[in-house]
Parts: structure tokens; sequence; C-alpha cells
């Protein structure tokens, strides 16, 4: 991201396991480095970076047919997070949405633990 985009990227002086992204002096993304990592995208799209195919600013019909095409489906109970299904090795998607357009991508992994 760095090297192709030119994203700055800082350290949390609070947490030590996230960092923030800045692209254009504005915090676009975040990472936080624990239980499977998580990556924040939020803002606006930075030329084609895109979370499955997804990105700030897109409509969100088109947004969820296009996470749908990589095989992200809803997950019962929980406004706009989807994922690729229950147990390890699988992805989620949640996002925020304002007047019909995807402001905030968060991506991890989802997992389920029985025991």
């Amino acid at each position: 991201m760095s090297d192709s985009y030119g994203v700055q990227w800082k350290e949390n002086p609070e947490f030590e396991y996230e960092k923030t992204g800045t692209y254009e002096g504005r915090e676009t993304f975040s990472l936080i480095f624990m239980d499977g990592g998580i990556l924040g995208y939020r803002g606006q799209q930075v030329d084609d970076v895109t979370v499955f195919g997804i990105y700030p600013g897109m409509d969100e019909n088109t947004a969820v047919t296009t996470l749908m095409s990589y095989g992200f489906y809803p997950k019962e109970n929980l406004e706009n997070y989807m994922i690729t299904g229950d147990g390890l090795g699988n992805a989620a998607v949640s996002y925020k949405i304002e007047d019909g357009i995807i402001t905030e991508i968060s991506v991890s992994a989802y997992c389920s633990y029985t025991g």
C-alpha cells in the first residue's frame, strides 16, 4: 500500500496491535493485528483498491451483489454483515451505509467454535 499508493502508516501509541493508514491526508485504512486480523477501509476509494470488489463510495446494492458473487451471504440477525461460511477458514465483511452508499468496510476472519 505504501509503495503502490503512497499510504503512510503510523502505529497507535495506545494500542500496540493497531496501525492507521493515511491517504491524501485522510485516515483511510486501519489494521489490527490480533485474532486473525482486521482491515478497515473508509471514506473514499483509493485508486483501484477494493475489499472483495467493494470500496467506500459504492452503492449498497451493487456492493451486496458483488460480495455475493465472491460467495458471501448475509449472517442471520446481523445487519450489514456477510460471511463466506461458518467455521474456520471463512471470511467476514461488515460495512456501514449512509444514504445507500458504503462509507466504511471491515474485513476479518470468521469462525465459530463448538465446545
